[in-house]
């Protein structure tokens, strides 16, 4: 009857891990995912109140992003900060989900303003972007109090809030350089120039000078046009293009700036005869914030596979070894598909499950 119930409950745990992945899959805006993950955390663990909210600027301030009182009466006004301290700051400062269940009778009770929801029992779990603490969800109020299962079920739900953090945040740091991109062509601040055939540099305006990180116009007219392309090809592939269409919107390839750094551009030109004449924008920023968030969602994507084949899987046999070649196929490991999973006994590492391994491949 035991075994039924636990499965029972690993089954609601994956289920309520899963609904929450699809919030960040699915939904844009933080304020509505983080919604969507806290309501998922709170009904698995079975609190009734709670809270996430995100690090002031400053640091020294929880911003509260909604407040959940569970019914209860409450009078404080929710966009109060709230100082970083009692356990607040332990979840802070260590990174980790901490949680009381006496919290009515704790030291921390001081810190309450007057009119906030009873609080018999609180748990933190951290929001944690790049190995800092920049959140938290906080959930309360639970009928027999919090475990260190809850605890562990909190610290997923922390993680997926976190992820969907940075998706946002990746996503308006991309909107903002779509803006300022266009106010740059807007008020011509965009690398302009001219060049023949073989490549001499004919005229090149300050913005591409400084883009380049050279000195002056002469400086970087005098390199020539091949010195600055990361692949030769390109420049090529960009002259087949305006000879067919004499004009090319668009192009996207790499420069070398004076330093050797690498540049992202996009490049608009027309021809006229033997002379290329266009415009060059700086992309690199933007380039680098679409492989962050390219990245953040090949692991949610990896999250999300793990999590179904555990969910449709009851042999524990054939789970450990859907797991193992799960993990080993995915592609952001880039691995060879081999592996194996131990369990940890006292002090013994039995192999459980092993992909192409010869049988004899044991701890």
């Amino acid at each position: 009857m035991r075994d039924r119930e636990e499965e029972q409950q690993g089954r609601t745990e994956i289920s309520s891990l899963l609904q929450a992945s699809r919030a960040v899959l699915e939904i844009r805006e933080f304020s509505d995912a983080a919604r969507a993950i806290f309501d998922s955390c709170k009904n698995l663990i079975g609190a009734t109140a709670g809270y996430v909210a995100l690090l002031s600027e400053d640091g020294t301030e929880n911003e509260v992003l909604f407040l959940d009182s569970g019914g209860l009466p409450c009078s404080v006004d929710p966009s109060l900060p709230m100082p970083i301290r009692g356990l607040r700051e332990e979840a802070y400062r260590t990174g980790k989900t901490v949680y009381n269940n006496n919290f009515s009778e704790s030291e921390w009770m001081k810190y309450m303003p007057e009119g906030h929801v009873s609080l018999k029992n609180v748990l933190f779990a951290p929001l944690k972007i790049e190995g800092n603490t920049v959140g938290l969800l906080g959930i309360a109020n639970k009928k027999g109090g919090f475990t260190e299962d809850d605890a562990e079920s909190a610290s997923a739900f922390g993680e997926l809030a976190a992820i969907s953090l940075f998706n946002s945040r990746t996503l308006e740091l991309l909107k903002n350089s779509e803006e300022k991109y266009r106010g740059l062509v807007d008020n011509t601040l965009v690398g302009i120039y001219k060049t023949n055939l073989k490549g001499k540099i004919l005229y090149v305006n300050d913005a591409l000078v400084r883009m380049l990180e050279f000195e002056s116009p002469e400086e970087l007219m005098s390199e020539g046009v091949l010195a600055r392309y990361k692949d030769t090809g390109d420049r090529e592939a960009l002259i087949e293009k305006l000879q067919h269409t004499g004009r090319v919107e668009g192009f996207e390839t790499e420069l070398f700036t004076k330093t050797g750094k690498t540049k992202n551009i996009l490049v608009s030109a027309t021809i006229d005869n033997d002379i290329l004449s266009g415009m060059v924008m700086d992309i690199t920023d933007r380039r680098h914030a679409e492989e962050k968030l390219l990245k953040s969602h090949s692991e949610l994507s990896a999250l999300y596979g793990i999590s179904s084949v555990i969910n449709h899987t009851i042999d524990m046999d054939k789970l450990l070894n859907n797991i193992l070649n799960t993990i080993t196929g995915l592609e952001i490991l880039n691995v060879e598909r081999k592996g194996g999973i131990f369990i940890v006994e006292d002090e013994r590492m039995t192999l459980v499950s092993h992909l192409a391994h010869l049988p004899q491949f044991k701890i």
